[in-house]
C-alpha cells in the first residue's frame, strides 16, 4: 500500500510539474513561470542588454568625438593665442583688412612676376577671415623670390617644399566681405 501511494504522489508531483512548465503558476506572490513565458522574458531580456550595448557603443563614441573636438579646441586656441602673443610683440594686434581681390591680385602678380605657376583655395579660418591654401610649381629661384615677396605682404605657415614645388598656407587673413 505505501508503495502505490508513493507511486501515486509521485504522479501528483510529475503531473503538477508539467502543468506548471506548461502553463505556470501563480500562488498569491509566489509565481512560476512557463516554459514560453520564460523564453518570451528571456529574449525581453536578451533585447534589453542588446540595446544597452549599442548605448553604451554610441556613448563611447560621443566621448571620443569630444575628445577629438576638445583637442581640436585646444589646438585652435594655442594657435590663436601665440598669433596674439607675435601680434602683440609685434605691436600689430589688429589684422591687415584686405578684400578678396586684392589678396587674389597680389599673389598673382607676384607668381607671373617671378614665372612660377599657382594653385589657390581659399577656406573659412572664423567668419571674418579666411586661410589661402597655395601651391606653387616652377624653377626653384623663382619660387624663392615668390616667397620672399609674398612675406613682405602676408605671413607664411606650414611651408613645405619638394623639387620645383612648394606648398604653403598664409593664415587668418581679414577679408573684407562684398555687400
Amino acid at each position: 500500500m505505501k508503495k502505490i501511494l508513493v507511486i501515486f504522489i509521485f504522479l501528483v508531483f510529475m503531473v503538477l510539474i508539467g502543468i506548471s512548465l506548461k502553463f505556470g503558476i501563480s500562488i498569491g506572490n509566489f509565481r512560476i513561470a512557463s516554459i514560453e513565458e520564460t523564453i518570451k522574458l528571456y529574449s525581453e531580456l536578451e533585447n534589453k542588454i542588446d540595446k544597452a550595448n549599442d548605448e553604451t557603443r554610441d556613448y563611447q563614441e560621443l566621448v571620443s568625438k569630444i575628445n577629438a573636438n576638445e583637442k581640436l579646441i585646444s589646438t585652435v586656441k594655442q594657435e590663436y593665442t601665440e598669433t596674439l602673443k607675435e601680434a602683440k610683440k609685434n605691436n600689430s594686434t589688429k589684422l591687415k583688412t584686405y578684400t578678396k581681390e586684392y589678396a587674389w591680385s597680389k599673389i598673382e602678380e607676384s607668381a607671373k612676376k617671378h614665372g612660377v605657376n599657382l594653385k589657390m583655395s581659399i577656406e573659412d579660418y572664423t567668419d571674418i577671415s579666411k586661410n589661402f591654401d597655395i601651391t606653387v610649381t616652377g624653377p626653384y629661384l623663382g619660387i624663392a623670390n615668390f616667397m620672399y615677396d609674398i612675406e613682405n605682404n602676408f605671413k607664411v605657415s606650414n611651408f613645405n617644399m619638394k623639387k620645383d614645388e612648394a606648398k604653403f598656407q598664409i593664415r587668418n587673413i581679414k577679408i573684407l566681405e562684398e555687400k
